[in-house]
């Protein structure tokens, strides 16, 4: 168990939908099957493996922004990295701010789910609302 000093708020902003994602790499695999859930209007929750190279997280990153329906995505949240990934909050501030497709899409990072402990256990297929400011938070709505 390691203590997390707290969600931080890449972009602000409000958002409702479903919620799909999980572990980056895993997602990544039906990039370009038909097994590749609709992203539109959807709440996308990704989080990363320590393994995993920066360069391949922010490379993911960029292939799911290319996936159909990404410009209907309505959220981002990104999970917690592990010690030992390399990844700081400055570090993924710049990955994200690089990327101009995720300019309008609030984003939370730094939230306890994936392969970090403690972790929060997200429905996928569910509905989530997020508010992404000062006192961010994120409801599950339908599960």
């Amino acid at each position: 168990m390691i203590a997390n000093e707290g969600w931080f708020v890449v972009n602000e902003g409000s958002a409702a939908g479903t919620i799909v994602g999980g572990n980056l790499r895993t997602f990544s695999l039906l990039f370009g099957t038909k097994y590749i859930p609709s992203l539109k209007d959807k709440i996308v929750f990704l989080e990363n493996a320590v393994e995993v190279k920066l360069y391949d997280f922010d490379r993911k990153l960029q292939s799911l922004i290319h996936q159909p329906d990404f410009d209907s995505v309505r959220g981002l949240i990104i999970g917690r990295f592990q010690p030992g990934s390399g990844m700081t909050n400055d570090l993924l501030l710049q990955l994200i701010k690089n990327k101009k497709e995720l300019k309008s899409l609030p984003i939370i990072a730094n939230v306890d789910f994936g392969h970090s402990d403690p972790k929060i256990t997200w429905p996928i297929g569910g509905s989530a609302e997020v508010q992404a400011f000062n006192k961010s938070f994120i409801k599950i709505t339908k599960h």
